[in-house]
């Protein structure tokens, strides 16, 4: 797990993709060129919250909210005449 986080603290354009942000498709690729190992994509959040990397920017996450428009809930018609 250490061996990992290692790996991927080099950033993903140091394996020659283009942005700095990891993908689990990518993750998947580093471990199984650097490990010999292939697990599918969803094992692959498994290993990252073991190891304490987050799947999210919560700064991105929460700038993403800001421009969400707000929905509001109209009341159902039903039962009205």
């Amino acid at each position: 797990m250490a061996r990992i986080s290692e790996l991927l603290g080099q950033g993903a354009e140091a394996y020659g993709y283009r942005g700095a942000r990891w993908t689990r498709a990518r993750i998947q690729q580093v471990i199984a060129e650097g490990f010999g190992v292939s697990y599918h994509v969803d094992h692959v959040s498994y290993l990252m919250r073991k190891i304490g990397w987050t799947q999210q920017s919560q700064a991105a996450v929460e700038a993403w909210k800001s421009n969400w428009p707000t929905v509001e809930k109209k009341p159902s018609k039903k039962g009205k005449r």
